[in-house]
């Protein structure tokens, strides 16, 4: 009876019941799974610590697949770069026509493998097959030296989880990224908006913040001139020029919705029979998973500009109203009720799919979390449009906080090398967050889910540089919540230290300055947005380990 009752969803009266069974797509069943029975010691500590325990012939020569999603008995063997182009065409590849950093023709596909792999489903700023045609014909259209060298200078960041000696390739190439802009006559092209938002992305996750936002700046602006986006009424946008053209008009979908848009959604322009592409990728449902994510973005857009706009004052637990919150939750659930078959979660769902419902339900918490604030001060609230007699901002929180723990769990279960790009640090940081609110309950399943996080940002520390500061910056909150012992903060800061050893090899961007701006403390944020940025948390977490040594005087 015990275990029939486990397979059974929640309480009728609960919203959790409601949404599980008014919108299955969005809020699936989560069937117990008992944390003792998951293989805690792989599942939380970092990848290149086990990797350091665990190397073996039998390893080393295992191949892996070209799909990132693997069975669970397998998910933790070393993780190995993909033994197969994502890209056709790639192998033909004659890197030296594009750049002067001197990498071999292999390394340089297999890191924009890499990339179409893991980072293109959730961020693709350009049209794949477009690019690589002429990457590999040597042709101007869809491709330029700009763009190879700031694709390359991104790319370069994740790979250097699978091989640590790359990571000199970033700095490399990000500067001659920089060289290149500074020599075009006009930066009025598509290749130029992607590669702007690719130097951008990547002085993030450098640290430096301020040079980011310029290339951010600079990208919106050639944008803006180009008619992609931002467009002012009557003046003309990009589908004046671009009517006749129709691969133009695919490829400047794809820039336009990345940063976002003027023109049709990627999905919505139709391949034309006579536009002939010489190489294709096997990307699976990226089309539509990106088409959705376009749809998902407007939805957020709205919750951007009234929550945190230009005009607006103070911070958003003193202005949101539960009407419009609620308003924009039946949005997100109409949106998750649509979604075709291929984009519902499932086991064997690739991980752009999965990024996707983990971006879903941390658009929800974001939605919910200033009414948190309200209702922890005043009597609660409810939401109107369900029957739940506890449908209370609170429970949709939490509703999508478990489903946010399940996402992480599944991510960190089945995929290798996806562990090692940026575009799951959205799960790894919200839940993080979530769990210091559960850290007074009566449950330790907070505890392995917070360790789960600290493993996965180490395993992106690896990676991108500014995650040593991010994960400070969760260490200290941690021990601000009396979720971690200062001496359990002092052993992943040695860890950090260990995994981070090739970065400082690395020659750093500038001044070697590390400024994470980033909201890192998400509850903080709702009262002092400052306060709440990782540079700033992660200077308090130093001040908090060297003012408490009292765990180190313990035997």
């Amino acid at each position: 009876m015990t275990i029939i009752r486990s397979c059974m969803p929640g309480t009728p009266n609960s919203l959790e019941f409601e949404l599980a069974i008014r919108h299955p797509i969005a809020y699936p069943t989560l069937y117990p799974i008992p944390i003792g029975s998951l293989p805690s010691e792989r599942m939380i500590r970092p990848t290149r610590a086990i990797q350091s325990l665990s190397k073996s012939p039998s390893v080393e020569s295992d191949e892996s697949p070209r799909k990132d999603t693997i069975s669970p008995t397998s998910s933790f063997s070393v993780a190995q770069p993909p033994a197969l182009l994502v890209h056709s065409g790639l192998g033909q590849l004659d890197i030296s026509y594009w750049t002067d950093v001197p990498i071999s023709n292999e390394l340089a596909a297999r890191v924009i493998s890499l990339y179409l792999e893991i980072d293109y489903p959730v961020l693709p700023l350009f049209h794949a097959d477009l690019f690589v045609q002429d990457l590999v014909q040597r042709r101007g259209y869809f491709c330029s030296r700009f763009l190879v060298s700031a694709l390359l200078g991104w790319a370069c960041q994740a790979y250097t989880a699978l091989k640590p000696e790359i990571s000199v390739y970033s700095v490399e190439f990000f500067s001659e990224a920089e060289r290149c802009l500074a020599a075009i006559p006009s930066a009025n092209t598509l290749t130029a908006v992607s590669a702007l938002q690719l130097l951008c992305m990547t002085a993030v996750t450098q640290g430096r913040d301020d040079v980011a936002l310029r290339y951010l700046q600079e990208s919106v602006k050639v944008g803006r001139a180009m008619g992609l986006f931002g467009v002012q009424p009557g003046r003309p946008s990009a589908n004046s020029w671009l009517d006749d053209y129709h691969d133009w008009r695919i490829a400047a979908s794809y820039t336009a919705w990345g940063i976002p848009p003027q023109l049709p959604m990627p999905g919505d322009v139709k391949s034309d029979p006579t536009m002939r592409v010489g190489y294709s990728a096997q990307l699976g449902p990226t089309k539509d998973t990106f088409r959705a994510c376009c749809q998902l973005w407007v939805i957020f857009h709205q919750v951007l500009w009234s929550y945190y706009g230009q005009k607006q004052t103070g911070v958003p637990s003193q202005r949101v109203p539960i009407e419009f919150a609620e308003g924009i939750y039946r949005r997100l659930l109409m949106w998750a009720d649509d979604l075709p078959l291929d984009l519902v979660r499932n086991e064997l769902s690739n991980h752009g799919v999965m990024m996707m419902h983990i971006y879903f339900h941390a658009i929800i918490t974001d939605i919910f979390r200033p009414l948190l604030v309200e209702a922890e001060s005043s009597k609660p609230l409810r939401l109107g449009s369900f029957t739940a007699p506890r449908a209370t901002p609170e429970a949709a929180y939490l509703a999508s906080v478990n489903q946010l723990k399940r996402l992480l769990l599944m991510y960190r279960l089945n995929f290798r090398t996806a562990m090692f790009s940026v575009v799951w640090q959205t799960a790894l940081i919200y839940v993080a967050n979530a769990m210091m609110r559960e850290v007074k309950t009566g449950s330790n399943e907070w505890r392995y889910y917070l360790h789960l996080c600290m493993a996965g940002l180490e395993d992106l520390y690896a990676s991108y540089r500014v995650f040593g500061s991010i994960a400070k910056a969760i260490l200290g909150i941690a021990i601000e919540h009396k979720a971690l012992r200062p001496s359990e903060a002092r052993r992943i800061t040695n860890e950090l230290e260990d995994l981070g050893r090739h970065h400082t090899v690395s020659k750093p961007l500038r001044d070697g300055r590390e400024v994470a701006n980033w909201i890192i403390d998400l509850d903080l944020a709702m009262t002092d947005p400052e306060a709440a940025q990782g540079s700033n948390l992660a200077e308090k977490f130093q001040e908090l380990i060297i003012e408490d040594p009292s765990e180190e005087k313990k035997p």
